[in-house]
């Protein structure tokens, strides 16, 4: 296994929190990135092998989250 694919694999099980795949629920959001955000391209993550390993081996269901909604403020009275 690659340095790359330990790293990976390292950080999805932080994100599983070591529960069992049939208790884990992702929220996963693509941030700006790219042409017009403010992530450079070359500065992004590996977002989609990310993903893929989620699915794959530790994620029962990963849900899609707008960007939009996770930005927004709403004051409570």
């Amino acid at each position: 296994m690659t340095v790359y694919m330990q790293v990976l694999e390292r950080t999805v099980q932080q994100l599983a929190g070591g529960r069992p795949k049939e208790e884990v629920i992702v929220g996963w959001s693509n941030a700006d990135t790219g042409h017009g955000g403010c992530v450079s391209r070359s500065g992004r993550g590996p977002n989609r092998a990310l993903l893929r390993l989620l699915v794959d081996k530790h994620a029962h269901l990963v849900v899609y989250v707008d960007e939009y909604y996770t930005s927004q403020v709403r004051m409570c009275s």
